[in-house]
């Protein structure tokens, strides 16, 4: 018996082992400062647990997008909605730029239900075609992004909120509404159905998803935009609200882009949500479903998008510290693995309009370096006045020629 302490020691520990590897298989896998291999430069990860790898990961279109300001680039409007295409315009000639993130709203193509005014589109496209540049559309950054008829609806369930901004009153429906995801999915088919002028393809109308100048398709989550927590309201305190719920709006919204735009590169806006109704926690499991029903398989593969990429030196010491940190960035991180990712600048090198302490001593292909090194991404989006200055574009041109396959050049020829 001098040994039955050590026996009931023993099979204690090999009950926590089990238990904790059980655990780890249902939860994603905590995050780690990335190991880089000998002699490369991505980032080695453990894949979150429980989600397989499918066939050979997909790292999206390559490149610099050139970005607007939606203050400062409303150059013109169609059927009374600004196209934004100033910088479009000005990063025409520049040959080292893949193309254009152009920002729209839902409202401004679906004015009333079911009556669709796609004329920006044709407008957009063509100018994009003209250019030589591809053009990556986004909804979901506007608040409200929605047409108004989906308020007007009183079976509708809304939430409403004071603009931390404007100081105004925001009201939308809950991302989980039933008529909001109905509506989404149906704008987002005649979308992809619409047919658009092709050159490239000899003078031909063709479908919108089917268009070679359009590269990206983002459609957020109809009724917050952008997957996360606000200083103005908290996702999981929104009326109705239930992981279950959550996971059901996220999919819906996901399936009418995919669905419609198979063959374009989409990705989820996503940031580390929390509802605290159990472990895996609400971010995690968004995750996790992205990467397993969204995954080039059973459904076309999404990435992960965020704002917020900067960097900034330490004078004394040189050393360069990225934004935003791994823990915050912590889907995106996690995906890197498994998908795509995306990012866009915190804010403009040139003229800084937030945060400049994030952007000091640095230039824009600072937070380039750290994003590719830190994120695996190749995706950027890039503002507009950063693209164009001078002292900032050699370093650019030496990074897409060095990551994107083929010689930049500073500049480009008009396509026709």
């Amino acid at each position: 018996m001098e040994n039955g302490p050590w026996i009931i020691v023993v099979l204690v520990a090999l009950v926590l082992v089990v238990f904790l590897f059980s655990f780890d298989n249902i939860r994603l896998m905590p995050y780690y400062p990335p190991h880089r291999p000998a002699g490369g430069t991505s980032p080695v990860l453990p894949t979150p647990g429980g989600v397989d790898n499918v066939g050979e990961i997909s790292r999206g279109a390559c490149g610099l997008y050139g970005l607007d300001s939606s203050k400062s680039t409303r150059s013109m409007t169609l059927s009374g909605c600004a196209m934004r295409d100033r910088v479009l315009l000005q990063i025409c000639g520049l040959g080292y730029v893949e193309g254009y993130a152009w920002r729209q709203v839902w409202s401004c193509f679906e004015p009333t239900e079911g009556n669709y005014d796609f004329s920006g589109i044709d407008y957009m496209i063509s100018l994009a075609e003209q250019c030589n540049k591809s053009l990556s559309l986004s909804f979901g950054v506007a608040e409200p992004d929605e047409p108004d008829y989906i308020l007007d609806n009183p079976e509708v369930t809304t939430y409403s909120y004071t603009d931390s901004d404007t100081g105004e009153l925001v009201t939308r429906a809950v991302p989980w509404d039933s008529y909001l995801t109905e509506r989404f999915d149906s704008f987002m088919e005649n979308l992809g159905n619409h047919e658009v002028m092709c050159h490239e393809c000899g003078d031909i109308l063709v479908p919108l998803r089917e268009h070679p100048s359009l590269s990206n398709l983002r459609g957020g989550i109809p009724g917050v935009g952008h997957l996360r927590d606000r200083q103005e309201y908290i996702i999981a305190e929104l009326p109705g609200y239930s992981r279950k719920n959550l996971l059901n709006a996220v999919g819906e919204d996901l399936s009418a882009v995919t669905d419609n735009f198979p063959e374009k590169q989409t990705a989820l806006p996503m940031w580390k949500i929390q509802d605290g109704e159990h472990l895996p926690e609400s971010w995690e499991a968004v995750l996790s479903m992205v990467l397993t029903e969204f995954n080039g398989v059973n459904n076309a593969r999404v990435g992960f998008f965020m704002e917020n990429l900067a960097a900034s030196r330490d004078l004394d010491t040189g050393e360069i510290t990225g934004y935003p940190h791994i823990d915050f960035a912590a889907p995106v991180y996690l995906a890197q693995n498994s998908t795509h990712t995306e990012f866009q600048m915190l804010t403009s090198w040139t003229t800084p309009f937030a945060n400049p302490d994030k952007i000091a001593n640095t230039e824009p292909v600072d937070a380039v370096n750290y994003g590719w090194e830190t994120f695996s991404t190749q995706y950027f989006e890039v503002y507009g006045n950063d693209l164009l200055n001078a002292s900032y574009q050699p370093e650019l041109i030496e990074w897409v020629s060095e990551h994107c396959g083929e010689m930049a050049a500073l500049e480009g020829t008009i396509a026709k």
